[in-house]
This record gives structure tokens, C-alpha cells and sequence, in this order.
């Protein structure tokens, strides 16, 4: 009698475990494939109506910033703009003994050293474009800024600022056949800033353009300090 129920409990218990395999392969819970009906992809799209409430229109665009609020918050292409000087790239341009050029963050100091002098030429170039936003620029002015700390001697006296440009040096930072396009010779000994304008001379593309400052030093050991500086530019 126990012979004969073996085999069909072997059946029943593999069929059982068949039908509890091709259960569990499509459940969800262990990561069966779940058909994507029209409900459930409302919740995962975003719709026509949705979208309209989140993206700015042209007309809601246009409240927020309007032609004229645009041309007080970006660069004009128009008037005028200036170009720094930075601090160091002052350099000297002459052969001219014992000068001390000492960079500082916002400032230089252009030193002579062991004994007087006059007449000693540095150069400053200034990286400018020729072309900014498709329009071409010219140099239209400098400002500087100076002071004289209280020496031993006599101060020294800048004696002239000029425009210069001339072409480009690998070895050097003052140009190769540095000309003067633009002088201003008055002697200053205040500690103040200067602006020095000119008519509008026009930016090389392939030349270098900078500042040039000339300085005496009745007195050894005196010192000059330069402090912001800037082309003005126009179009």
C-alpha cells in the first residue's frame, strides 16, 4: 500500500514547486517585469499643464529684465572702459644702474639705490585687446595713482607719463622699438592720482601697448611708490 502512494506524492511535490518558481519569477517583489499603464505614467511624466508652470515664458522673462535694466548691468558697447595696470609688470627700460623694482599686491616700488639719478625710463605693458565684442578700441587716457614716502634726500619727481607701444619680446617685457605716441611732461611731486587724456589713438592688433613713467632722483636711496593704475579705452 505505501509502495503504490510514493510516486504520485513525488508528482504532486514536483508540480507544486513549479508552479511556486513561475510565481515568485513574476511577482513584483523579487523584480518582475510590471506593464506601465497610462495612471502610472501621468505620475512619472511630466504633462503639458505641469511644464507650463514650471518654465518661464517669453512675456514673464521679459517683466523680470527689460532692454534698458540689461544695458545698466552689463558692458556697454559704448563709452568708455578701462584696463588695469597691474603692479607687476612694471619693468625698467633703460640701462640705468642700481634701480630696484619690489611688486607688492596692490602696490610697486620703484627704487634707486647707492647714488642719484634722472631721467630713468620703466615701462609697463598692458594686455588690451584691439577688438572687444566685435568692436575696435582706441586709448583715449591713463590714470595713476603715486606717492612719495618721506625720504632722507630730496623726493624724487615724476616727470613724465606716456603712452607707448612697440612689438612684442620674447626675452623682455618692454617691447622691441618701444615709440611714445602720447606725452605728458608735468613734474609731480604730490602724493595724488592723475588722469592724462589724449586724442584716441588706435590698438595694434599684433603690437604691445603700455604705460611709460620717467623719474628723477635728485637723492640716492629714495623711492617712489605706484599704486592703481589703468588704460582708458573707448570705441
Amino acid at each position: 500500500m505505501k509502495t503504490r502512494v510514493r510516486p504520485w506524492l513525488g508528482w504532486i511535490v514536483a508540480l507544486a514547486l513549479v508552479m511556486a518558481i513561475g510565481g515568485s519569477l513574476g511577482s513584483q517583489a523579487v523584480g518582475g517585469p510590471t506593464v506601465l499603464t497610462l495612471s502610472k505614467a501621468k505620475k512619472v511624466f511630466v504633462t503639458k499643464k505641469k511644464a507650463k508652470r514650471t518654465y518661464v515664458t517669453k512675456a514673464q522673462a521679459a517683466s523680470h529684465l527689460s532692454a534698458v535694466g540689461a544695458d545698466k548691468r552689463y558692458l556697454p558697447r559704448s563709452g568708455e572702459t578701462r584696463v588695469p595696470v597691474l603692479p607687476q609688470s612694471w619693468a625698467l627700460a633703460d640701462n640705468t644702474s642700481n634701480v630696484v623694482i619690489a611688486p607688492r599686491q596692490t602696490y610697486t616700488i620703484l627704487q634707486k639705490n647707492s647714488m642719484a639719478g634722472s631721467d630713468v625710463d620703466f615701462f609697463a605693458p598692458v594686455p588690451v585687446p584691439s577688438r572687444i565684442g566685435g568692436l575696435a578700441f582706441k586709448v583715449v587716457g591713463i590714470e595713476l595713482c603715486y606717492a612719495f614716502p618721506v625720504p632722507g634726500g630730496t623726493s624724487p619727481i615724476v616727470d613724465r607719463i606716456t603712452l607707448q607701444r612697440g612689438a612684442p619680446s620674447t626675452a623682455n617685457p618692454v617691447p622691441v622699438s618701444l615709440s611714445t605716441v602720447a606725452t605728458d611732461e608735468t613734474g609731480r611731486v604730490d602724493n595724488a592720482c592723475t588722469t592724462f587724456r589724449f586724442s584716441p589713438i588706435a590698438l595694434l592688433p599684433n603690437g604691445v601697448v603700455g604705460v611709460g613713467l620717467r623719474i628723477d632722483y635728485p637723492s640716492a636711496n629714495t623711492q617712489v611708490y605706484l599704486g592703481a593704475g589703468s588704460l582708458i579705452l573707448t570705441s
